[in-house]
C-alpha cells in the first residue's frame, strides 16, 4: 500500500485528520469550511478509489474524535478530601515553599483518578527532602478538592480546559503527606529513569548551564530564569528550546560519526539509532516536536527499506496523523501548532527558495520570512502579540545555536556523563557568563516595542482569510515565483490584522477581574483613546525565608492585567486614574508603566499629601501628571467625557478622599466611586441627584461601609458593578448592599462570581457581558 501511495495522497490525509479533530474537539463554521474545501479539492484530481478511501477516513475520524470528544468524566467531588495518592515522579516540581505534581488518586477495585495537587512545605528540611526524591511513591494524603478556574478574563489562558483535556478536573490542595508505599510497574520506572537524568546533571557545577542543558537536551525549561524565557518569547525565539528535528538530526549526526569511527556497521546503524531514539524520547515524555523528527526518522528508515525514495514532508504527515490520532487535544497545543506548521513549510519551500535565488544569505531570510508570516495567525491567537524582530535574529539566533551552543553543551553533557565536566570550572564559568549576557541581550530586545504587533483577539474569518493567502503565497514561494496577486491579497490582509484594534465601531467599559482589588478599562470606539481606572494589586502579608522564595513568582499586573490588556488590543494608554492611595488601587501600577507606553497619570487631589507614594511614581509616565478636583472635565474623545465630582480638598488617599467620575461616553452613563464612603459618598450622592445612571462601579468592593441605602436609592443604577476578589477575608460584598441593590432593581455583576465584566456600546445600544458563564443548572 504504501508504495501506492503518492505525497500528496499522505499529506491529505494528514490534513484531512487535522480538520476533522478541529471540527469535533473546537467547532466552528471556519473548520467546517476549511474541511469541505479540502473535499472539493481531492474531487477535482479525479482520483475515484483515492477519494472514496478518503470520505470513508473523513467518516471514520469524525466518528472516533466524536466519541474522544463525549469520553472521560470525574469519579470525585469537591471538598475534604483524604485517601491514597499515587505520585507521577516525573512531574514533581520543588519551587521554594511549594510542591507541585500531578498524581492519581486510589478509589478502589482499580480505579484511579489523576488531580494536579500543590503542598506547601513546612521547613527547610522538608524542601530538600522532596527535592532529593527519587523514588515513586504512593502517598496518605489529606487536604481540600476544588475544581480548576476557568479563564477569569476574556480570550486569556483557560487552566480549566487545559487541564480537562489532560483528564484532569480537580485540583487537591493538599495539608498533609505521608509516605505509604512505593510504586512498581514500568511508569514507575520510567519516571524514576527521568528524575535520575535530572538530579544527574544537577551535579554539574555552574547553575547556568545546567540550566540550559535541561532545557536544550531534556526538554526541562524550568531551571532558565523566568524573565530570560518570557524574553525569548516575546523576541520570537522560544521554538529553539523546544526538541524538534533539528536536535534529533544534530544528535544523530555526532552518533553516527562517533560510531563508524568505533569501527560499527554502517548497515546496523538505523537500527541502532532508532532504538537509541526511542530511549531517548521515553525518557522525555514524549514531547511534540521529538515525536515528529523521531516519526520522521523511522518512516525515511522504512523507505529504504523497501526501496522507496525517503520523504520527510511525507514522514512529518504519518506522524501528524498518529500524533493526532493517538492525542487528539494536541491541537490545542502552540508547541504542536508551531512544531508541525513551521516544519511542513520549510520542507515544502526548500526547493522553490533554492530556484529563486542563489544567495544563501537571500535564502536564510527567506525561510526566516516565511517561517514569521506561518508562526503569525498561531502567535496572535495564543498570546495576541507578534514581534516582528523574530525576522531579524531568527538568522543570527539559530546560527549561534546551532553552531556553537549545542555543540558545547552536548560536549559538556558527555564529559559530565564521563564524570569529567566539573574539572573543567573556568570553562563552565565563562560559558555561564556568556549564556548570561545572552538573556541580557534577550532582555533588551523584549523591550523594544517598535516591531511587536499587539491585535487583541482577531476574529475566526479573518486568521481564515489570513491563512487562505498565505498558502497561496507560499504556493508561489513553492514554484520559486514572486506573483504579485498573491502578495499584495497577503500584505493587505497583514494590514488589517494590524489595524483591527483601529477598526472597533464599539466602545467598552471593563472591570477586570485582578482578585481584591479594582482595575477598570476604558476604552472608545476606533479606538480613540485607551484609559485605566485604578491599577490594583494584592500585597504579600508575610515574610519570606530565603529557601520559602519561589523562582517563578506572579503578580497581579503580569498574570491578570497585561494580559488582559494585549488581549483587547491595548498598544498603550492614554493615561491611568489612580482613585486614592490603596495597595488593591495602585499596587500594579509601576509594572504597567514599565511594560506599556502610558501618557499620564491622572491623580485627585485627596492623595496630594501621601508624599511616600508620590515618590515612588515619579518618571513613570510620558507626560507627567495630572491633578484632578470637583468641577474638572476631561474631554477624551468627541462624545467622551469625565466630570470630576470628587474630592474637592487636599487629602492623605484615604477611603473619604477617593476620586469619583461621572463618565459621558456616546450618550451612556457610568459613576467611578473608587472606596469612596462615608460623608464623601453622602455628598457624591447628593451632586448627582436627578441624573440618569446607566453603570455604578459599587464603592469599596461592596463593603458595608459604603453604599448605603438612601445613597442607592438616590442614583437608581441599572447595573451594578462589583468588583471584588473571590472567598476574600472581608467579606465583600455585603449582603446587605446586595440586598439594596436589588431593592432599588439594579442588575448586579460580580468579578468573583463572573470573571471580568465587560459594558460594550455605541450611540444607540449597550451591552453587557461576563467572562465566566453560568454552569448547568445554575
Amino acid at each position: 500500500m504504501l508504495d501506492r501511495l503518492k505525497s500528496y495522497h499522505i499529506v491529505s490525509w494528514a490534513l484531512l485528520v487535522l480538520l476533522a479533530a478541529c471540527l469535533v474537539l473546537a467547532p466552528s463554521i471556519w473548520s467546517a469550511a476549511g474541511l469541505i474545501l479540502l473535499l472539493v479539492r481531492l474531487a477535482y484530481l479525479k482520483e475515484p478509489r483515492f477519494f472514496r478511501s478518503t470520505l470513508v477516513l473523513a467518516g471514520l475520524c469524525l466518528a472516533y474524535f466524536a466519541w474522544q470528544a463525549g469520553g472521560s468524566s470525574s469519579l470525585l467531588e469537591a471538598g475534604a478530601f483524604e485517601g491514597a495518592l499515587a505520585m507521577d515522579l516525573a512531574t514533581l516540581q520543588v519551587d521554594g515553599d511549594q510542591v507541585k505534581f500531578q498524581g492519581d488518586v486510589v478509589l478502589g477495585e482499580g480505579q484511579t483518578e489523576r488531580i494536579q495537587a500543590f503542598y506547601r512545605l513546612a521547613s527547610e528540611e522538608e524542601q530538600v527532602a522532596f527535592e532529593g526524591l527519587d523514588q515513586a511513591l504512593t502517598w496518605q494524603v489529606k487536604g481540600e478538592l476544588s475544581q480548576p478556574q476557568p479563564n477569569r478574563n476574556r480570550y486569556l489562558f483557560n487552566y480549566r480546559a487545559y487541564l480537562d483535556r489532560q483528564g484532569i478536573f480537580y485540583l487537591g490542595d493538599l495539608e498533609a503527606m505521608r509516605p505509604l508505599a512505593v510504586q512498581r510497574g514500568w511508569r514507575a520506572f520510567l519516571a524514576e529513569a527521568q528524575v535520575g537524568v535530572r538530579q544527574g546533571l544537577g551535579r554539574l557545577a555552574n547553575d547556568q548551564v545546567r540550566a540550559y542543558v535541561l532545557a536544550l537536551f531534556f526538554n526541562d525549561s524550568q531551571w532558565i530564569d523566568p524573565d530570560a524565557m518570557a524574553s525569548y518569547q516575546t523576541i520570537g525565539m522560544i521554538h529553539l528550546f523546544s526538541l524538534s528535528g533539528f536536535h534529533v538530526n544534530f544528535l544523530l549526526k555526532h552518533c553516527r560519526y562517533v560510531y563508524l569511527r568505533l569501527g560499527g556497521l554502517l548497515d546496523y546503524f538505523d537500527g541502532l539509532a532508532l532504538v537509541l531514539l526511542l530511549v531517548y524520547g521515553t525518557l522525555l515524555a514524549w514531547p511534540y516536536g521529538m515525536v515528529r523528527a523521531i516519526g520522521v526518522y523511522l518512516y525515511q528508515v522504512l523507505c529504504r527499506a523497501l526501496g522507496r525514495p525517503p520523504s520527510s514532508l511525507e514522514g512529518t504527515s504519518w506522524a501528524l496523523i498518529v500524533l493526532v490520532i493517538g492525542q487528539p487535544t494536541a491541537i490545542f497545543s502552540l508547541g504542536f501548532q508551531l512544531s508541525f506548521a513551521l516544519a511542513v513549510t520549510l520542507l515544502v519551500l526548500d526547493g522553490g527558495i533554492r530556484r529563486l535565488t542563489p544567495r544563501p544569505l537571500l535564502r536564510e531570510l527567506t525561510r526566516s520570512l516565511a517561517c514569521s508570516l506561518v508562526s503569525l495567525p498561531f502567535l496572535l491567537v495564543h498570546n495576541h502579540a507578534f514581534s516582528w524582530l523574530s525576522l531579524v535574529v531568527n538568522y543570527f539566533y539559530s546560527l549561534l545555536f546551532s553552531s556553537v551552543l549545542i555543540p558545547v553543551l552536548l560536549l559538556l553533557l558527555v564529559l559530565h556523563a564521563l564524570g569529567l565536566a566539573n574539572f573543567l570550572l573556568g570553562f563552565q564559568g565563562l560559558l555561564g557568563q556568556a549564556l548570561h549576557l545572552l538573556e541580557k541581550i534577550s532582555q533588551a530586545l523584549s523591550q523594544w516595542q517598535g516591531l511587536t504587533w499587539v491585535t487583541g483577539h482577531l476574529p475566526a474569518w479573518l486568521v481564515f482569510l489570513y491563512g487562505l493567502a498565505l498558502v497561496a503565497v507560499l504556493a508561489c514561494l513553492q514554484a520559486g515565483q514572486i506573483r504579485r496577486k498573491a502578495g499584495l491579497s497577503l500584505l493587505s490582509l497583514l494590514l488589517v490584522i494590524y489595524l483591527w484594534p483601529n477598526l472597533k465601531v464599539q466602545g467598552q467599559v471593563s472591570a477586570l477581574a485582578i482578585g481584591q482589588g479594582d482595575c477598570l478599562l476604558v476604552r472608545l470606539p476606533f479606538n480613540q483613546g485607551n484609559y485605566l481606572i485604578d491599577a490594583g494589586s494584592q500585597p504579600s502579608f508575610f515574610d519570606r525565608e530565603p529557601w520559602q522564595v519561589r523562582r517563578k513568582t506572579s503578580t497581579v499586573a503580569g498574570r491578570d492585567i497585561l494580559p488582559a490588556l494585549r488581549a483587547e488590543g491595548v498598544r498603550h494608554l492614554d493615561g491611568i486614574f489612580i482613585s486614592h492611595s490603596d495597595y488593591d488601587h495602585y499596587g500594579s501600577l509601576e509594572e504597567i508603566c514599565e511594560n506599556l507606553p502610558v501618557d499620564k497619570l491622572y491623580l485627585p487631589i485627596g492623595l496630594a499629601q501621601d508624599e511616600a507614594v508620590l515618590a515612588d511614581w515619579q518618571g513613570l509616565t510620558r507626560q507627567g501628571w495630572v491633578w484632578l478636583r470637583t468641577g474638572d472635565r476631561l474631554q477624551l474623545g468627541r462624545q467622551a467625557t469625565f466630570d470630576i465630582i470628587q474630592p474637592d480638598q487636599l487629602g492623605q488617599g484615604d477611603n473619604a478622599d477617593s476620586l469619583v467620575i461621572w463618565a459621558e461616553l456616546y450618550g451612556h452613563s457610568f459613576l467611578f466611586t473608587g472606596d469612596t464612603e462615608g460623608q464623601a459618598e453622602e455628598a457624591m450622592a447628593q451632586r448627582l441627584r436627578g441624573r440618569d445612571l446607566d453603570y455604578l462601579k459599587v464603592a469599596h468592593h461592596g463593603s458595608d461601609h459604603s453604599s448605603p441605602p438612601e445613597v442607592l436609592a438616590s442614583l437608581q443604577p441599572r447595573h451594578a458593578v462589583i468588583s471584588v476578589g473571590q472567598n476574600n477575608r472581608y467579606g465583600h460584598p455585603s449582603p446587605r448592599v446586595l440586598a439594596d441593590l436589588e431593592a432599588v432593581g439594579a442588575q448586579v455583576w460580580r468579578t468573583d462570581e463572573m470573571g471580568g465584566i465587560h459594558y460594550i456600546f455605541s450611540p444607540k445600544s449597550a451591552t453587557i457581558e461576563r467572562t465566566i458563564q453560568l454552569e448547568e443548572g445554575e
